[in-house]
């Protein structure tokens, strides 16, 4: 099953309900009332970018991120990433962010059928919407977020930008 076919059956009033109680936003009426229209906006807008002539090859995975600290006590969140063939031509699936892949292409994309197996249609599509709109609520500002990071990455090989290591003390 594809994402647009995902996001085509579940209404947004459903994968709200998900992403509402996932993401503590029950407690923030305000902020969850302007983030509901900005998903509705996004999500009307990748229906909208389906096209039969969309690249397929790539796979949209969920899973659980597990980390446990000194105590024992588990930290545990959903990730979304995207599934590619790997370049060496081994028939191998490498994993990618998909933050900055053109909307375009990301809405006809198939889920992973263990994905969907393992948490379920709703959850899956629910939580990739909240991945891809990470960077913005519509494909042209996520766009725009890609070209700035882009730039940003030709600044620094070239030495117009310079890094520093991070310290976290």
């Amino acid at each position: 099953m594809t994402f647009y076919e995902l996001l085509k059956n579940h209404p947004l009033e459903e994968l709200w309900y998900i992403l509402r109680s996932r993401h503590n936003l029950a407690r923030k009426p305000i902020k969850a009332e302007r983030m509901f229209l900005h998903y509705k906006a996004a999500r009307e807008e990748l229906l909208a970018l389906h096209s039969q002539d969309n690249p397929t090859e790539n796979i949209l995975a969920c899973d659980f991120s597990i980390e446990t600290d000194e105590s024992g006590v588990p930290d545990v969140w959903m990730h979304c990433n995207m599934l590619s063939p790997a370049e060496d031509g081994s028939g191998k699936m490498q994993e990618y962010a998909m933050d900055f892949v053109p909307w375009a292409e990301l809405i006809d994309y198939k889920v992973s059928e263990k994905s969907i197996a393992k948490f379920g249609e709703l959850v899956c599509t629910a939580e990739l919407l909240w991945e891809i709109i990470f960077y913005g609520y519509n494909a042209k500002r996520v766009s725009d977020e890609s070209e700035k990071l882009k730039t940003l990455v030709a600044d620094i090989d070239s030495g117009k930008k310079e890094t520093k290591p991070w310290n976290p003390e």
